[in-house]
């Protein structure tokens, strides 16, 4: 996600990015700041650092356990608010931007849930593997169910990772990611070494290496984003 953020920044548009998993990534020491602004009811402008120009970004740490712990408390209460306290937290502070990123992890909690009540748009990446593509029908049924409440949150892209074409087990599962998702699948983002590397220097691939295949597979998903939005 840290290459996407970035990409999207470098090209001069503001972006800001919610709950920042990303955070160390970009050399961003970890920080309560979503706790602050879901218990503290802190105003967002309060609580994000810019973590590269024209990119904001909302720190998270240790604390998103005791966020996550509280909106499942209360959703047993009114599930309706609880998934959608990260909209209200955020309305009102959020038309500034360009674009908002929320960076979920993998799995599906009531964090990510409320990232999808928030969202417009919703972009799955998916590793070349089994386990990975099965995985990626939950998420899809769950994605429906909150689109009955919502009406937003749609399936925008599906993006392969880890693609090495050398591998039979991989092309065959792109094949089957085409014909599952079709148009929706991207270009593959490839298997490369120097996009693991990046975030151990607290850089961007784009920072790190620019000429790497991982950069210029990331700049190419994010013009196609920028096409779309803008057609």
């Amino acid at each position: 996600m840290n290459a996407i953020t970035n990409a999207v920044a470098k090209l001069g548009l503001s972006a800001a990015v919610i709950f920042a998993l990303v955070g160390l990534a970009l050399g961003i020491e970890p920080g309560p700041a979503t706790q602050r602004l879901l218990l503290a009811r802190e105003a967002l402008p309060e609580v994000v650092v810019s973590g590269r120009e024209n990119l904001d970004v909302l720190t998270s740490d240790d604390t998103l356990a005791d966020v996550r712990d509280w909106l499942a408390v209360r959703s047993a209460r009114d599930a309706r608010t609880a998934l959608r306290a990260l909209s209200h937290a955020l309305k009102g502070h959020i038309d500034v931007y360009d674009f908002v990123i929320v960076d979920c992890g993998p799995g599906l909690n009531i964090l990510t849930l409320n990232a999808l009540m928030l969202s417009d748009s919703v972009l799955v990446p998916v590793s070349v593997d089994y386990l990975s593509a099965a995985g990626t029908q939950q998420h899809l049924e769950t994605l429906e169910g909150l689109r009955e409440v919502s009406g937003k949150a749609e399936l925008r892209y599906v993006v392969p990772t880890f693609f090495d074409s050398r591998l039979n087990r991989a092309r065959e599962i792109l094949e089957i990611l085409k014909q599952t998702f079709g148009p929706l699948v991207t270009d593959p983002i490839r298997t490369n070494t120097r996009l693991a590397e990046a975030p151990h220097q607290g850089q961007s691939i784009f920072e790190y290496d620019p000429r790497a295949l991982g950069a210029e597979d990331y700049e190419q998903l994010v013009q196609r984003i920028l096409y779309d939005y803008q057609a």
